[in-house]
């Protein structure tokens, strides 16, 4: 078997290519097997003038100056029981 003898403007090419395709599958790796965090939460919190509200209001405040958007999913008193019971199939199925 004959390995070809390349010239230095081959190598240099070679060269160029191999480590482009580094970086392009270190990039690829970097942006899809480990993404960024969440820029945006949804909490969970009881009636707006509770307690959990105002504790979730600290927490929007403090997330805010790190960029990151916090919601809140506040909770109905007078929700029905069925749909109360389908939320938990939901979760319980995601699991």
């Amino acid at each position: 078997m004959v390995i070809p003898v390349l010239t230095p403007r081959q190598r240099l090419l070679l060269t160029i290519v191999v480590v482009a395709l580094v970086v392009f599958g270190a990039w690829a790796v970097i942006k899809f097997v480990s993404p960024d965090p969440p820029r945006r939460l949804t909490m969970s919190t009881g009636a707006a003038d509770g307690a959990y509200h105002q504790f979730g209001l600290k927490y929007q405040e403090i997330l805010k100056r790190n960029g990151i958007t916090l919601w809140f999913a506040a909770r109905h008193p007078q929700a029905p029981w069925y749909a109360k019971a389908l939320g938990v199939l939901v979760v319980a199925y995601a699991l």
